[in-house]
């Protein structure tokens, strides 16, 4: 009979329960809590609202609010026992989890800045060459069958894709104003007149300030982020064992 009973499912979730109850008593000081507090700040409705009426393109009524924030308070006692309980320890998902929020702080931090006229300029000043306008180059082509063509204003990948890029390489190098003859192309041997060739420059500050701000946002992110995290790391002992 004892050991029927000790074979029963029921009386394993009972012990293992029991196990449990106790390690939570040891582990927190006979059940002592620092913090009984959950706040769910008007913020955190207003989140809730708008994450619900993005799904369902209506506010929530008052009912499936509260809902909603019932369940924000069910997640943040079951999140907080679970701690208690040394549940987050050892576990790869929930480290991963705590990594992204973290990584999810230091990101928000970075978006505060936003650069100024001044800094965006200083920026394109040291970095030129991300900023240019392609060389262009307006021509004329001939041969002798039926070809006579103009080309305007192309860049030189334009050049390759329509005549191939060997000529694209010696178009740009031939003199304005002359004709030039018997190039090799993709029609054959052609005839060329190079009108005009427009160097590659800076393009205008306000034409490029969006992508401008975009890019130097991005490399203030990437420095922030590892500023906040050597901050971190400067506060713990690593030690790598072999």
């Amino acid at each position: 009979m004892i050991k029927k009973y000790l074979q029963a499912p029921l009386l394993h979730f009972l012990v293992l329960g029991g196990f449990i109850f106790l390690f939570y008593a040891y582990t927190n000081d006979g059940f002592a809590q620092k913090d009984k507090n959950i706040v769910i700040s008007q913020a955190k409705q207003n989140q809730l609202t708008y994450i619900w009426q993005k799904k369902h393109m209506r506010k929530p009524t008052k009912m499936e609010l509260q809902a909603l924030i019932e369940g924000e308070v069910y997640d943040e006692i079951m999140s907080r026992e679970a701690v208690k309980l040394g549940l987050n320890k050892e576990d790869g998902i929930i480290r991963k989890r705590l990594v992204q929020k973290m990584t999810f702080v230091s990101s928000n931090l970075s978006t505060l800045v936003s650069p100024t006229d001044a800094q965006l300029k200083k920026y394109l000043q040291e970095h030129k060459e991300k900023f240019m306008s392609p060389t262009r180059i307006s021509f004329t082509l001939q041969n002798n069958v039926m070809l006579n063509k103009d080309n305007k204003a192309m860049r030189k990948w334009d050049v390759s894709r329509m005549y191939g890029k060997v000529f694209a390489n010696k178009v740009f190098t031939l003199p304005i104003g002359v004709w030039s003859k018997d190039m090799m192309s993709a029609y054959g041997k052609v005839d060329v007149y190079v009108k005009e060739i427009i160097r590659a420059s800076v393009l205008p500050y306000v034409q490029i300030k969006p992508k401008l701000k975009a890019i130097w946002q991005r490399e203030e992110k990437e420095r922030m982020d590892k500023k906040f995290y050597e901050t971190l790391k400067s506060d713990y002992n690593i030690k790598i064992k072999k």
